[in-house]
């Protein structure tokens, strides 16, 4: 895909305005093609979800790239932009492939576009191996960004285990992390003083969500899948 081809190419501030023209050319061809074929009433959503070989999306390779010009301009698309909750073939959200950056900037330039509510659900999403963004970010991370992962972006147990048993602090530990084995325990102990404070506070059990929840906010992958671009929504 042309789009995939232009994610990967590194932009400037000399080529900036050059790149954003030829993003705009592209996504308009994308617009006549797909009425064209589909007619007057088609738009370019499932275009811009599409899945390359390895199971990326434009957002997914843009994030990976840390092209910041492409996030941006992908979001600008609105309703015709990126499904932020799909998953590439290992069941890697677009939050775990931030995490894998180790860069801070991405993390935060990926969650500005996100309502706090998606932002929940991305960090309870677990991969293949049964691993959430903040397993990522514990064996692999600057501290600094364990830090915002375990707190800014909390939004899920910390002492859920992966499909080896390995909590994140358990992973830092086995990483020689030590420094984010602490800020993670820190948090744990810090979260069950919270609970031993209000008694009458139940323990949080997986989250389920009705059908009415899930056609507003989209599916919750908790396993590896490449799920079909959903249908294209309604004009306004």
């Amino acid at each position: 895909m042309p789009l995939h081809k232009l994610t990967r190419v590194k932009v400037t501030d000399k080529n900036k305005n050059e790149y954003t023209r030829i993003f705009l050319q592209l996504t308009k061809m994308m617009r006549e093609e797909a009425k064209v074929v589909k007619g007057k009433d088609a738009n370019i959503y499932p275009d811009i979800n599409h899945a390359d070989a390895a199971g990326k999306t434009p957002l997914a390779l843009a994030i990976e790239q840390k092209n910041h010009k492409m996030i941006e301009l992908l979001f600008s698309l609105g309703k015709e932009g990126p499904d932020t909750l799909m998953c590439n073939k290992e069941g890697w959200s677009i939050l775990h492939v931030a995490v894998n950056t180790n860069d801070l900037d991405i993390i935060k330039k990926v969650s500005e576009f996100i309502t706090p509510q998606r932002n929940k659900m991305l960090m309870q999403t677990k991969d293949g191996s049964g691993r959430r963004p903040l397993h990522i970010a514990a064996y692999k991370c600057d501290e600094e960004i364990v830090t915002y992962v375990t707190i800014t972006l909390r939004g899920a147990e910390f002492d859920t285990a992966d499909k080896s048993g390995n909590n994140a602090a358990k992973l830092a530990d086995r990483a020689g992390r030590r420094k984010s084995r602490e800020i993670i325990e820190a948090e744990v102990e810090k979260f069950t003083t919270e609970k031993q404070k209000s008694p009458g506070r139940r323990k949080s059990k997986e989250v389920r969500y009705s059908k009415e929840d899930l056609a507003a906010v989209g599916d919750i992958p908790t396993t590896p899948r490449m799920p079909e671009a959903p249908p294209p929504p309604e004009p306004e």
